[in-house]
């Protein structure tokens, strides 16, 4: 388990490198392209990453939201699996002692 906590923090890692690299080379391209200051492009690039940050935060809770409920409902269904197990294992053992 530990291996595989280490391995996605070291993707997580690795991903937040390469998307740093894009932004830096999305922001001096759009700065090129489209005639304004490197400074406005990066206004507008961070603009772009407070709104996309909401976004992901949204859809997080979203997904917390929906995980929680799943995993409630398999609760639920187990421990009604478990009191059916139990009420068939009483039974089959009311039957021995007869």
């Amino acid at each position: 388990m530990d291996e595989l906590v280490r391995k996605g923090l070291l993707a997580g890692a690795a991903l937040g490198l390469f998307a740093k690299e894009a932004l830096e080379k999305g922001i001096r391209k759009l700065s090129e392209e489209t005639n304004i200051s490197e400074e406005e492009a990066r206004a507008f690039a961070e603009e772009l990453k407070t709104d996309a940050a909401k976004t992901w935060e949204s859809l997080d809770d979203d997904l917390f939201e929906h995980v929680n409920k799943a995993v409630e409902s398999i609760g639920s269904a187990a421990r009604d699996g478990l009191k059916e197990l139990d009420k068939k294992l009483d039974e089959m053992l009311k039957e021995k002692e007869q």
